[in-house]
């Protein structure tokens, strides 16, 4: 039995595209993460950590929202197109800029992830829609690089419907992988915020680092600063300002993230209340089918028993029909074999009976012939 809960399926290979380009963006974010943070241990530069911090928030956030997409073959495009454009950012000057003498590594990781998802995108695409992806991923990421380490990207949407010739999106899915899609992109965004803020919290405490050292700095040169008091005074009222700045950061801070919590907590309210209701009322419809089966099949049983029983009474009738018509020739056969045996049996003692009798008729009136004639006759 199989029930239809509205929307038609996603095809197969619309469906391994969008695992394949999620799991690949797993393997992104790892890659980018693992990368950035051996580049930091290894550093001893602010800058150069500071910046590898901004490449993990940059790179993790714009993957999950390119792999996110609904429709899948724009989704793995969207992601091939993010990993070429990373790799060729990195690869040219202003990647040396940020880098520095890591950048090698960085280029290593970025030509990685650009290999993989070249190598998912061949493996799941026929070749004439690889050759034409492979074409549109090089065409827009040549004319659309991106510019610096916040990776803001051009739309690339619109220039891919048309590099396609318009051709129609696949289906998105049944309500079950609606819903499982809906369930990708909650937990996605659960273990991104989290990471996000905890990137953020570490970027703001390294832009207050250089501060914390000038303060370590002055306490060092006490004696100094002692003994030259305006210079003391000029660094007290530094330091307050300076406190000052740290506390409107916090709260900034505090007031940046307090809406996007609010936000998230609305947002997963929301699906909560989306999939029960669509959980009661597939329950709904279940229960519905599950009646309407049971008395179509009890419908059919009842139409099955009257069928075969007027069959049986049929049948019945017909072989009554049969066995008398058998018995009725029988008889009438039976009835003619006599007659002839009869008519026969009579033929024969007929011919039996009078053959003497006609042998001795035949005799005596040859006798009496003979007896009657003259004696002329005889001499004669």
């Amino acid at each position: 039995m199989r029930i239809n809960v509205g929307g038609d399926p996603m095809p197969p290979r619309d469906l391994s595209l969008r695992v394949q380009t999620r799991e690949f963006a797993t393997t992104f974010s790892a890659l980018v993460c693992t990368t950035a943070d051996a580049i930091a241990a290894r550093s001893k530069d602010p800058a150069l950590r500071a910046n590898t911090i901004r490449w993990k928030l940059s790179a993790t956030a714009a993957v999950q929202q390119s792999s996110l997409r609904a429709d899948p073959i724009l989704a793995l495009i969207d992601t091939w197109t993010l990993s070429r454009q990373m790799k060729d950012f990195i690869a040219g000057t202003e990647g040396e800029k940020i880098f520095g003498p890591e950048r090698e590594a960085a280029s290593q990781a970025a030509a990685t992830l650009d290999e993989s998802i070249t190598a998912v995108a061949s493996a799941l695409l026929s070749p004439s829609d690889f050759e034409r992806g492979a074409s549109f991923v090089d065409d827009f990421s040549s004319k659309h690089p991106m510019k610096s380490l916040v990776f803001e990207r051009d739309s690339m949407s619109l220039l891919w419907l048309q590099h396609q010739k318009d051709e129609a999106p696949t289906s998105m899915g049944s309500m079950s992988e609606a819903i499982t899609d809906l369930s990708d992109r909650v937990t996605a965004f659960n273990q991104q915020l989290p990471t996000e803020i905890r990137w953020r919290l570490d970027l703001e405490r390294m832009d207050f680092e250089p501060m914390a050292a000038e303060v370590k700095r002055l306490s060092a040169g006490a004696d100094v600063v002692f003994q030259t008091f305006p210079m003391l005074a000029e660094n007290a009222k530094m330091l307050a300002e300076n406190a000052k700045l740290m506390t409107k950061a916090a709260t900034e801070l505090t007031i940046s993230i307090t809406p996007e919590i609010a936000k998230f907590d609305q947002q997963w309210k929301s699906t909560l209340a989306t999939v029960k209701t669509e959980r009661e009322a597939v329950t709904e419809v279940l229960r519905t089918e599950r009646i309407a089966v049971t008395a179509a099949l009890e419908k059919q049983r009842e139409s099955l028993m009257r069928d075969f029983t007027r069959e049986r009474g049929e049948i019945t009738a017909a072989a009554d029909q049969m066995v008398q018509n058998a018995i009725e020739k029988t008889g009438q056969q039976v009835q003619g074999v006599v007659r002839s045996a009869l008519l026969y049996g009579s033929l024969l003692a007929l011919v039996i009976l009078g053959l003497p009798f006609l042998s001795g008729y035949l005799v005596g009136r040859a006798t009496r012939r003979n007896t009657s004639q003259p004696p002329s006759s005889q001499g004669k």
